[in-house]
């Protein structure tokens, strides 16, 4: 946004990929994107995932149905955004993440998970210990460590 904030708006994890529309359209991205968890990753020339998408029908297939799978989350997003609160839009953020990580434990900074659910700083302090508590409640067995500092980790000398 003009302003420089910003939300998010798609998650995309092993099972999706950057840059489609680039390779469909020949058009340059406009989207910012930020690495939210480790792991692998693989990069390809754009002029390669447009011969593939023309020449194979079956790429183009695929290419087309994430398209529309990407789509519709970003609809559920902005939806959510719009009509749920605050500790509704973090439970769905992490179990997103959760979804796409390779561990069973997520670290952040209310800093961190304000910008991406494009609130502000005090409202996602405030919700975080309901929203740990809920999951407590909800989830007797859970497996999943959720680690929600206020500020930035310090690494040591």
């Amino acid at each position: 946004m003009e302003n420089g904030s910003a939300i998010e708006t798609a998650n995309i994890g092993r099972e999706g990929a950057l840059g489609l529309f680039a390779a469909i359209y020949s058009r340059v991205s406009f989207n910012r994107c930020i690495v939210q968890l480790e792991g692998r990753t693989v990069r390809c020339p754009i002029e390669l995932l447009q011969f593939e998408f023309k020449s194979s029908e079956h790429v183009c297939n695929l290419f087309v149905s994430y398209s529309e799978t990407l789509l519709s989350q970003v609809q559920q997003t902005v939806a959510c955004n719009a009509m749920h609160s605050i500790e509704e839009r973090i439970c769905r953020w992490l179990l997103m993440m959760h979804d796409r990580a390779e561990g069973e434990s997520l670290t952040y900074t209310h800093e961190f998970l304000a910008n991406m659910l494009g609130a502000n700083r005090k409202s996602v302090m405030l919700a975080v210990p309901r929203v740990l508590v809920l999951a407590a409640r909800g989830v007797p067995e859970t497996t999943i460590m959720i680690n929600i500092a206020p500020t930035r980790f310090q690494r040591g000398p």
